[in-house]
């Protein structure tokens, strides 16, 4: 359960305070110090995760060389456009790997 969304407050045009969810609502933080690029999932009994935000006008080329920086590894993202197993698992659960 996600208990609190925090995020720069440059980076974003109209930011609610909370977002509502069925049985409650999420605090939302708005934050100067934060990376403009990042968003913060924070979670009772859990660690912070942090999201990585690639605009959508990015191009392909460049939202791989962000992945592979944000992941630590250049291997992650095949450079020619192919799709590793476990993409191709993740598109064929519904997600959408390399869309655009």
């Amino acid at each position: 359960m996600t208990l609190r969304v925090g995020l720069h407050v440059d980076a974003w045009d109209d930011i609610p305070h909370r977002i509502p969810v069925p049985g409650r609502a999420v605090r939302v933080g708005w934050f100067r110090s934060m990376d403009r690029r990042l968003v913060s999932l924070t979670m009772r009994g859990r660690d912070t995760i942090t999201l990585r935000v690639i605009a959508p006008e990015t191009t392909q080329e460049s939202a791989r060389a962000i992945f592979a920086e944000a992941t630590g590894d250049a291997k992650a993202v095949p450079p020619d456009g192919a799709q590793t197993e476990e993409q191709n698992a993740w598109d064929n659960e519904g997600g959408r790997f390399g869309a655009g």
